[in-house]
């Protein structure tokens, strides 16, 4: 029997653990309409509050459904967290979707430690589903369902894109891309770098690399004519330099746990308050 682990979410900002001023460094700006399922999370400027600003990236998974890192969100009342964007790459743009967010739910591994203690922020898991307040009419892009090293070996190429930070107090509005190689996972061990090779991977700058304002956003495979999604951006092991890795959760150990809360929410659960979810 499902439970649900209710929290109270009170900050009045998004936690951005690719850390530094900067958009995707050394990327090219998207053609428009390239990534039509590329959304951009969006709340109230603290400086303007009648401005919104971009916040982090994420991925449309569903009809009603977000995909992005749980940091992004973690902080929020739903209320806080106002909208979704869903538009051609251009936030200009006036021909957009702009949607209200009904509610946000996290995978338990997030919240909690391995022996069960209360560890928000946990590497394990940084991944949430948001669900939104109405169905969308639009494309949705493809889970990958195979563990990653069924679709790629180390060394070879994944597509990141990006609203990130290009000031201290302005985002790109456009849409960037950036090409990202596959890091081998003794690679990384070896450099220091922390992270959960079961749940996580690094990944190298080829094209350039992400930072603040990226968090969230997928990475993507080109197999043929499909693009899936295999990854989405958590953190950078250091600063935005492009020598130091970043590190990004894995979909597909995910991918049950994702299928399942979009049920719940399909059949009509209307929760009080944002959840984690618990098995």
């Amino acid at each position: 029997m499902r439970k649900l682990f209710t929290a109270l979410l009170t900050s009045a900002f998004c936690l951005i653990w690719a850390n530094s001023a900067y958009a995707i460094r050394d990327g090219n700006v998207a053609e428009i309409g390239k990534y039509p399922y590329a959304v951009s999370l969006q709340t109230f400027d603290k400086s303007s509050p009648a401005l919104l600003q971009h916040s982090c990236g994420a991925t449309l998974v569903g009809a009603r459904h977000v995909l992005t890192a749980a940091h992004c969100v973690d902080s929020f009342e739903t209320s806080e967290l106002t909208q979704v964007v869903i538009t051609n790459g251009d936030l200009t743009d006036t021909n957009q979707q702009i949607i209200a967010i009904k509610n946000i739910v996290y995978p338990r591994e997030y919240f909690f430690d391995q022996q069960g203690r209360l560890e928000p922020t946990s590497s394990n898991a940084d991944i949430a589903l948001v669900e939104l307040n109405h169905a969308v009419q639009h494309d949705i892009v493809t889970l990958a369902e195979l563990p990653l090293d069924s679709y790629i070996s180390s060394g070879e190429t994944l597509n990141v894109i990006g609203w990130g930070m290009i000031s201290d107090s302005q985002s790109s509005s456009q849409l960037k891309e950036a090409d990202m190689s596959l890091v081998d996972n003794n690679i990384c061990h070896q450099q220091n770098i922390t992270f959960n090779q079961h749940r996580e991977f690094c990944a190298d700058a080829a094209s350039g690399v992400w930072c603040s304002g990226d968090s969230g956003g997928p990475l993507l495979l080109e197999l043929g004519e499909e693009t899936i999604q295999v990854g989405l951006v958590s953190r950078r092991s250091f600063d935005c330099s492009s020598t130091n890795k970043g590190i990004a959760t894995r979909v597909q150990p995910q991918l049950e746990w994702l299928t399942k809360q979009q049920r719940i929410s399909y059949s009509g659960y209307e929760p009080e308050r944002l959840s984690i979810g618990i098995e």
